[in-house]
């Protein structure tokens, strides 16, 4: 009910149990799901009291849940609205090293999933050329979350990152997660072929 949403969204980052913390969250997302609760109150609700949060479990569902809100339950309107302010949260909580690898690399993820203004994209392919961020090593499962964003994305680089990331990783796992990069192409001609 309506009483019980503002409660929660008053005190959700108060709440000393952690079990009770995350239920309260999913209780949130489960109102998102079913179109009672806008999508964009949840990301600026967790963009308000993830940064103090400090149980990784919390915070890395709940930013899963951003980044679907963020990804799959807004207008295109809405999210290109609400992206700069969403990347820049998540990016600052990144390089914050006061915060463990399992906060940070959670809010990578994120950023990884969401990247859709030119600026985060750009970020990404720069990225690819290091071997970690912020001490946080780019492994290549993140590696191909970040080139699958550029080729969604049709970005400039998108396909020299994959063709490099192809052959940087001839893993029978790399090979799958290189047909998955390659039919995120967003043209009808790369769905027919794939699909």
């Amino acid at each position: 009910d309506s009483a019980s949403v503002e409660w929660t969204e008053q005190r959700v980052g108060t709440v000393s149990d952690a079990l009770l913390r995350a239920m309260l969250w999913g209780s949130l997302f489960d109102l998102v799901r079913e179109a009672k609760y806008d999508p964009a109150r949840y990301v600026a609700l967790a963009e308000r009291e993830l940064p103090a949060e400090r149980d990784e479990q919390i915070v890395a569902s709940t930013l899963g849940r951003v980044g679907y809100a963020a990804t799959h339950y807004l207008t295109d309107a809405r999210r290109d609205s609400m992206l700069p302010a969403l990347e820049d949260v998540l990016l600052r909580a990144v390089y914050d090293t006061t915060r463990v690898y399992g906060i940070r690399k959670a809010h990578l993820d994120t950023y990884v999933a969401v990247a859709g203004t030119p600026a985060a994209l750009g970020r990404l392919d720069a990225l690819l050329d290091s071997s970690a961020v912020a001490g946080i090593p780019l492994r290549p499962p993140t590696r191909w979350a970040m080139v699958t964003t550029l080729v969604e994305h049709d970005g400039a680089s998108a396909e020299r990152r994959l063709a490099e990331e192809t052959r940087r990783d001839s893993t029978t796992e790399g090979k799958r997660r290189a047909f998955v990069a390659g039919a995120a192409r967003p043209t009808a001609e790369s769905k027919r072929a794939y699909f």
